[in-house]
Parts: C-alpha cells; structure tokens; sequence
C-alpha cells in the first residue's frame, strides 16, 4: 500500500467515527406549538439526558420542580420537588418510590413514570420554566397557549 492510500484509508476513517459519534450526542428537545407544530424551540442535549420543569402551582401558588430523564421513547419522571401540596400533585408512591419531607419541601424520589412526549398549557402567571445543564427556558414567554415538548433523535 502506498503513503498517501494509507492516509486517505486513515482519514475516512477519522471522519466517519466523528460522525458516528456525534450523532450519539445528537439529542434535542424541541417545543412546538400545540396546535400548529410550528418549532418554538430546539434545545441541544449533548450528553445531558435529564432537564427539570418548573412552575408555579396554580392552587398553591408556590413553586414545583419536575426532574424528567429523556431517551428516544420521550420522557420519564424522575422526581418531583413542591412546598405545599395541591390538586394534581402525587398522593401516593409506586412501587420502588420514595417519599420523603427534605427541609421545607416534599420530594418524591425514584420515580419511573413513562410520558413520552409531554402536551402542556402554559400561562404567564405560572412562569413555567425548562432547565437543562445550568440554562433556563422560559416557556411562557410564548403567552397562554399548549406547548408540546418532544425528544428527538435521542438514544
């Protein structure tokens, strides 16, 4: 084999591992409108694969912290943080969850529940948030409406 063979053998090579693997770290999330699927935004993963929702209670007005693992089949719940417990909010554990008060606030720990995609309404008085890896989102900054929050190309 000549030189310059070698090279061209060893540089497609090169090439086609960075691109295997950078589509390992290809993972978004993106928010569409709910009614129109129009994009509103595409939050690049990397190799993150949890995020947290935030909002206000609309009952208790006080803030809830949603701990949420993605893959390619969407969504699962992880955790769920709140200060005064209101409708809509778990009762119960599952199998294998915890329940735990941790200072002044309740947590439900080791959750396994399946989403998949997540259809939210959002309002500006609840200041519904996305956080991932140190950034904020503010989801309500689109007014009143549904939101659908989907994983894409996600392993």
């Amino acid at each position: 084999m000549r030189p310059e063979s070698g090279r061209r053998a060893l540089s497609t090579l090169c090439i086609g591992l960075l691109v295997v693997g950078s589509s390992a770290l290809a993972c978004d999330v993106r928010v569409l409108q709910g009614r129109s699927d129009e994009l509103l935004l595409s939050v690049h993963m990397g190799d993150i694969r949890q995020l947290d929702l935030t909002y206000l209670h609309s009952v208790t007005r006080t803030e809830v912290r949603e701990t949420l693992a993605l893959d390619a089949s969407g969504f699962t719940q992880q955790r769920i943080e709140f200060l005064e417990h209101g409708p809509g909010l778990p009762t119960e554990t599952l199998r294998g969850e915890r329940f735990v008060r941790f200072g002044d606030r309740f947590v439900y720990d080791n959750m396994q529940r399946r989403l998949g995609d997540l259809h939210m309404r959002v309002d500006p008085t609840q200041f519904q948030t996305l956080k991932v890896g140190g950034v904020t989102y503010p989801l309500s900054r689109w007014g009143r409406q549904s939101l659908k929050l989907l994983v894409h190309d996600c392993d």
